[in-house]
């Protein structure tokens, strides 16, 4: 009965994921920064959530660690299409004056995201150990510099929202309001994982 739960969610998830591939065409096809932003944001989405699944059904310890190091990858670039998204959203057309500093962030991410590939070889940046009903991992320096990375992108999105919120006409701070929500929620998600420490082998990052 649980097999036929877990393989319920998992079809449930590709089919997310196949929507995901999906809008995120559509937006490319406008043709516009918002929507490469955007069908970027899409795409990622798409392969973390496959990443994730295949965390569940790896053979080995090895193979899981890899599944999740890309699922870590994915979730980083994902943050980083969401706050250029964001950026465009709130800057319109000044938004090209920040190109520079997204090259920059671009460039960090790609420096993380090799660490955090090669992890499975290293153990360098976590730990894995196999435990009941789950992996447990242990955190190292490097995880927790992975992790500063993901919260500085998240607190860069909230910000360039704030900033936008205060100098809004009423009537659009609600959007505003609704987008910073969604973001705080997921970051409020993260944290409690982070916190409890019983909870800590379900903890994504």
């Amino acid at each position: 009965m649980q097999g036929l739960g877990i393989s319920f969610a998992f079809l449930i998830i590709l089919v997310l994921c196949a929507l995901d591939v999906i809008l995120g065409v559509k937006a490319i096809q406008k043709r516009t920064k918002l929507g490469r932003a955007f069908a970027l944001t899409s795409f990622m989405v798409a392969l973390a959530s496959v990443a994730h699944c295949l965390r569940h059904v790896m053979p080995n310890d090895f193979a899981y660690s890899m599944a999740s190091s890309v699922y870590f990858v994915c979730m980083n670039f994902m943050l980083f299409y969401v706050l250029m998204f964001i950026h465009f959203y709130t800057h319109g057309e000044q938004a090209v004056h920040g190109r520079k500093r997204f090259i920059v962030l671009f460039v960090i991410l790609c420096i993380d995201s090799l660490i955090v590939l090669i992890n499975p070889f290293f153990d360098i940046v976590l730990t894995f150990t196999p435990v009941e009903n789950g992996n447990f991992y242990e955190s190292h320096v490097l995880y927790y510099l992975h992790l500063t990375i993901s919260y500085f992108m998240v607190f860069s999105s909230l910000l360039f929202l704030l900033v936008k919120m205060a100098g809004s006409p009423k009537g659009y701070k609600r959007q505003y309001m609704y987008a910073g929500g969604a973001i705080l929620i997921i970051m409020a998600v993260n944290l409690i994982f982070r916190t409890l420490p019983s909870l800590d082998k379900y903890n994504y990052a």
